[in-house]
This record gives C-alpha cells, sequence and structure tokens, in this order.
C-alpha cells in the first residue's frame, strides 16, 4: 500500500501543525521535533496502524558522551514520605509586614534560606522576593537549581516588591523553572489569588541542564546599534530561530519612512541603541529596526525613548512586523536590488498596514448639562 511521509521544518511550523491537527480522518500520524538547546523533544500528536493508536505522547532525548539518544525524564530522585504540597516557604516580606496566615506558612529571612530549606521539598510552594534588578541572575540560578534538582511538583514563585523587572528578566525566571512571576502591581490580595491559581501545577516545559544556555536565550547576541545590510540580514534570522523563545514573540521589525529632505543614514545617528540584539540599518529609502524582546504594546514608548528627536517630525510612516515568518522573509531582501526587494520597499506592498504618525486634531467639547429622569415607581 502506498504512503506519503511529509517532513516540514522552519518557522511558520505551528500553524502548519494547527492546521494539520484537525487531519485524523486523512492522516495515519502526526509528530513534531523541537531542539531545546541541550536535547530534543519528541511529541507525538496521534500515530496509528492496524493494530491501534497512540496519542499525545511526548518524550525528551539528550545525547551521550557516544553522541547516542537517550531518554530524559525531569523528575525529583527520590519518593517523598511526607505530602508538603500545602506548604509555603516564603521571604517573610512578600506578605508586606502581615503574619503567616496559616499553619501551613513558613516565613524566612531572605531568599538564601528559601533555597536552602526548599532544597527539602518535593510539592510545596517557594515564594522568593526581588526588590532591585541586580538580584535578577542570583535568582535565576537558585531558581535553576531548584528545577533541575527537585523535580517538577514544586512550585516556584517570585513576587516583585518594588518595580524593576524588564520584559527579559521575567522571561528569564520563566525559563528558569519559575511557575509564577508576580508583577509589582498586583496587591497582596490579587497575589494570593495568582498563588492559589497555581496550586496542583506540574511545571512541563524543559529547563536546559546549564543556566548559560538560557542566558544566551534571553540576550542571544552582542551585536547591537548601526549594522550593514550584510550582517543584518546575518545575525537577526539567528535571533528570530531561538528556539527557547515563543513562536511569534522573539521580537519586532520596524521600517521607518524618514521625511523628505533626511537621508535614511543620517537618520540612524537619531536612535541610541544599547541592548545587545536590538540592531539598526539604513537603505535607499528607510530604517530598518529589530527590536529583540520587545512587545507590540510597548513599540511606541520604546521607539519615543530610542529617538532624539520626536518621531512623527523624523518619519512620515511606518511598517510594523512581528511575526516570525514575516520578519524572516522580509529581512531577506534589505539591501537587495531585485523588483521584489524594490517591491516590497513601495507604499503600495505593506505587509502590514501602515500606520501615520500624525495624531489627529483633538475636539474641542462644550460642556452640555444634563437633566437626570425621575426615578421610576415600580
Amino acid at each position: 500500500m502506498p504512503f506519503f511521509l511529509i517532513l516540514a521544518y522552519g518557522s511558520g511550523v505551528s500553524q502548519l501543525k494547527n492546521q494539520l491537527i484537525s487531519q485524523v480522518p486523512v492522516l495515519s500520524g502526526l509528530s513534531s521535533v523541537q531542539w531545546l538547546q541541550d536535547c530534543i523533544r519528541y511529541q507525538v500528536s496521534w500515530w496509528f496502524n492496524g493494530k491501534g493508536i497512540i496519542a499525545n505522547q511526548a518524550m525528551t532525548w539528550e545525547t551521550d558522551s557516544g553522541g547516542r539518544f537517550m531518554q530524559s525524564i525531569l523528575s525529583p530522585s527520590y519518593s517523598p514520605s511526607v505530602n508538603d504540597e500545602q506548604l509555603c516557604l516564603a521571604e517573610k516580606s512578600v506578605l508586606e509586614g502581615a503574619p503567616p496566615l496559616s499553619a501551613n506558612w513558613r516565613l524566612l529571612d531572605d531568599n538564601a534560606l528559601v533555597l536552602q530549606q526548599g532544597m527539602l521539598r518535593h510539592s510545596a510552594t517557594l515564594i522568593f522576593s526581588l526588590t532591585e534588578s541586580e538580584q535578577v541572575a542570583r535568582l535565576a540560578q537558585q531558581i535553576h537549581t531548584l528545577r533541575r534538582q527537585r523535580g517538577i511538583d514544586l512550585k516556584l514563585v517570585v513576587r516583585e516588591m518594588k518595580a524593576s523587572l524588564r520584559y527579559t528578566d521575567e522571561r528569564l525566571l520563566l525559563a528558569c523553572g519559575a511557575n509564577l512571576v508576580a508583577p509589582y502591581i498586583a496587591p497582596l490580595s490579587r497575589f494570593l489569588t495568582m498563588l492559589e491559581g497555581i496550586q496542583g501545577q506540574r511545571f512541563t516545559r524543559h529547563v536546559p541542564a546549564s543556566i548559560d544556555a538560557l542566558l544566551a536565550a534571553v540576550h542571544p547576541s552582542q551585536f547591537k546599534g548601526a549594522v550593514n545590510n550584510a550582517l543584518f540580514r546575518q545575525v537577526v534570522p539567528t535571533l528570530i530561530e531561538n528556539p527557547l523563545m515563543p513562536e511569534d514573540d522573539k521580537g519586532i521589525l520596524i521600517a521607518l519612512r524618514p521625511v523628505p529632505g533626511l537621508p535614511p543614514r543620517q537618520a540612524l545617528s537619531l536612535c541610541r541603541l544599547r541592548r545587545g540584539g536590538d540592531l539598526m540599518t539604513a537603505t535607499a529609502s528607510r530604517i530598518y529596526l529589530f527590536l529583540s524582546n520587545c512587545r507590540i504594546n510597548d513599540l511606541d514608548t520604546v521607539l519615543g525613548y530610542l529617538f532624539r528627536l520626536p518621531i512623527a517630525e523624523a518619519f512620515s510612516n511606518r511598517q510594523v512586523w512581528t511575526q516570525d515568518v514575516q520578519i524572516l522573509s522580509q529581512v531577506k531582501l534589505i539591501g537587495n536590488t531585485g523588483p521584489t526587494a524594490v517591491a516590497a520597499e513601495a507604499d503600495g506592498a505593506p505587509i502590514t498596514a501602515r500606520t501615520s504618525f500624525a495624531r489627529p486634531a483633538s475636539a474641542r467639547r462644550d460642556p452640555r448639562p444634563l437633566s437626570l429622569a425621575p426615578d421610576v415607581q415600580p
């Protein structure tokens, strides 16, 4: 009986998988392989033959010293004799001066003691405090150690006590094994509700054995600032293809067209990029910026911070790409002189709708008296 084997790879595979997941009557099987820096994950959505079917199976494989694959399972190294699932070990400042909420709560003097006590636990909730950005690297190391050594049943929580977390810091803590990072703006009552929501969870995401792989994933490039077109085309795809970052959430590509009289290369001097992985380059008619680990809802604020002049005075319009496939397709055209590249630079061929920087004039509002309706009697 003839059969077809279809292999697909690269950015956009997740979208293809979502389209194929409903084709059970047509396809005999659907599986995927994902590289996770130090291992691979093989996930079987379904696979069947005349003898039966398997579905929703996932296996993680690592390589031994001989280069052979062997299955790896992130699990505790012992079977607990005491159930500590209801136990909460917390750095004392996370309750804002309140006493322990119940007999299951224990308040400790600092994060180091939380780590020390957590190394003896199996499924308890450990709550760390974060008061300044300088703590992030140390806290990431502590969480990574707990997750790798104590397994998937621990609930690891970070509460931000002062506004100090950047988006990349939050991603790093989650990638190291944190179940929850509670923001500074969440009051204590909201934090306790969030804490209740993670009870019973098991941590299922892969955590690499070396934290260096996670640091490289969150800060993936030492290149920053203005580069030539060739280097821009080389570096941006490596950032987009980072397997530890969420798909379609690795960064934003922005094309800015300078106002008449402002050459693109001169427009580059108006922008200050300080983070590794933030790049810009100029073509004949535009400048392109790639902002790694930037969220679309923060884009206007970030652009206002990066440029020395108001955006509306220096540029007439912009185009924005957020999806991995779109970014990779557009980056390939930057600096090329072929007809496809010229068409992509034209205003008539935007991948996303062009957004003008011009602000609409605010309408004048005249106050008018209002008459309240009398109460309606039943």
